[in-house]
């Protein structure tokens, strides 16, 4: 890819990025806060820090594919069609719909049992391993999971 595809590329992914750590920052900061386990322990905190790191990263992004006329974009139907058709877009879309699957039952359905499912469906999608294979590793991974955060760490989950 030439230099100037990768300008236009990284003007739309500098944006989507920046779309996307706002849409977290903002989801940390209506978290609820547990005033008396202090700053540092709130559930919004670690999510916030990473956002922030990556808003700063997508304005770095977005500021040099600017400087280098990255924004000069035209779409055409030739690329809309490629774009359509390609695997890596449909995999993409196959993983986002599952982690929004996945966000949807989280706290309506037990962790080990909607983890299980959503690993499981991953590995059988992507082609990791043999059916049986992939359940136990599916299986194995929730409950250890759970079990490292909800009895071990003390750590409760949805």
């Amino acid at each position: 890819m030439n230099n100037n595809k990768m300008t236009k590329a990284d003007f739309i992914s500098s944006i989507i990025i920046i779309v996307f750590s706002l849409f977290l920052i903002y989801n940390c900061i209506i978290m609820p806060k547990y005033k008396e386990w202090g700053l540092y322990a709130t559930p919004g905190m670690p999510p916030f820090i990473f956002s922030a790191i990556l808003l700063i990263m997508g304005i770095i992004l977005l500021r040099r594919s600017i400087s280098k006329q990255g924004y000069k974009i035209r779409i055409k139907r030739e690329h809309l069609l490629r774009l359509y058709h390609s695997i890596a877009v449909k995999r993409f879309t196959i993983a986002l719909s599952l982690v929004i699957f996945y966000s949807f039952l989280l706290g309506k359905v037990h962790f080990v049992i909607i983890s299980a499912i959503y690993i499981f469906i991953n590995i059988y999608i992507f082609k990791g391993a043999i059916w049986w294979i992939n359940f136990i590793i599916s299986i194995t991974t929730s409950f250890v999971i759970w079990l490292l955060f909800k009895v071990i760490f003390l750590i409760p989950l949805p």
